[in-house]
């Protein structure tokens, strides 16, 4: 009996998983259809974790009929715009966007006009570009970019798993960069768990300022470790990376001096040195605040696009082999 009705229990779980999904892709077939009652293609970019994510949604009659999430290889090193657009032109002519004879309108938070190939495909097509900034169709902007964020994660968590970095290279790590001249430290390294938490700042179409922390722990990612943080003390449209840090960073503070979750072996702030002094400020005012002697955990900040490595009271960088 218990065993059904665990099983039971099980089902209704997936009842009520399915019911949530359907409920939420109501939510946004409902947010496209309050927008547009047409034809359009809506165009979102994202430069996140090192790399450059495209994403396209397609609305037919009012409708979404696809969602297309793409990570862009860019071997010429192209300038980022230029990437979008003839990715976005790539798109068109493969997916038939243009072919009905109705309008179709592209919604898009990117300056694709600002490559001359896409100007003068639009002008020659007499295509309409719209670039919302306020309004129920930044809505339909905020929908595409949150998917893609989301994809951009799961991408990033992939390669993580997929990748050689194991519990010897985050020691190793660690030895280059705060060197342990105590034998007893290094046997103690390698028998424990080796934890690095990674802080990082993302924007929703410009207005809404979100933050994340993920977790590697022995060299792989831990999900259940992963943190979304809402930014409280920034009003909406506000933009500041660093007063975003220095809040995120407080509040982690906070919980590692309570003794609710300890410092980690390494704290990577994914930013240059500017977001790590804010980093390191904010964790030594709130040391300071609560009169706690506790040494400050190692923290680094990792500048993807340059390949450089910040250090506290280290003016210049370390530059990565590329």
């Amino acid at each position: 009996m218990q065993q059904a009705a665990q099983k039971r229990e099980f089902e209704q779980a997936q009842e009520y998983k399915g019911m949530i999904e359907q409920i939420e892709a109501t939510g946004n077939r409902q947010i496209v259809r309050d927008v547009i009652d047409g034809d359009a293609l809506v165009v979102t970019g994202l430069e996140k974790y090192g790399q450059v994510f495209l994403s396209f949604v397609e609305v037919k009659n009012g409708m979404t009929v696809g969602v297309y999430e793409y990570r862009l290889e860019n071997p010429l090193s192209e300038n980022v715009e230029d990437l979008f657009a003839h990715a976005t032109l790539q798109y068109i002519g493969e997916h038939n966007i243009l072919s009905d004879k109705k309008q179709t309108i592209f919604f898009t938070d990117i300056a694709l006009e600002s490559c001359t190939e896409f100007a003068e495909f639009i002008a020659s097509e007499k295509v309409l570009v719209k670039h919302p900034v306020r309004g129920e169709k930044v809505r339909l902007l905020e929908f595409a970019h949150t998917n893609l964020l989301n994809f951009a994660y799961r991408e990033t968590m992939e390669g993580f798993k997929k990748a050689t970095l194991g519990k010897k290279d985050m020691i190793s790590l660690l030895d280059t960069l705060f060197p342990i001249q105590n034998t007893k430290d290094k046997i103690q390294n390698e028998k424990k768990e080796i934890v690095f938490e990674c802080f990082d700042i993302s924007h929703s179409h410009g207005e809404h300022t979100v933050a994340s922390k993920s977790v590697l722990v022995n060299g792989k990612p831990d999900p259940k470790r992963y943190k979304k943080y809402r930014i409280k003390t920034l009003k909406t449209g506000i933009i500041d990376d660093f007063a975003s840090m220095e809040e995120i960073l407080t509040r982690r503070t906070l919980t590692a001096l309570r003794g609710e979750n300890p410092w980690p072996d390494l704290i990577i702030i994914d930013g240059g040195k500017g977001q790590l002094s804010h980093a390191v400020q904010a964790i030594q005012n709130t040391k300071d605040k609560i009169q706690n002697e506790e040494d400050m955990p190692r923290i680094i900040s990792l500048a993807k696009r340059e390949e450089e490595v910040f250090l506290p009271e280290q003016s210049e960088p370390i530059l990565l082999e590329k």
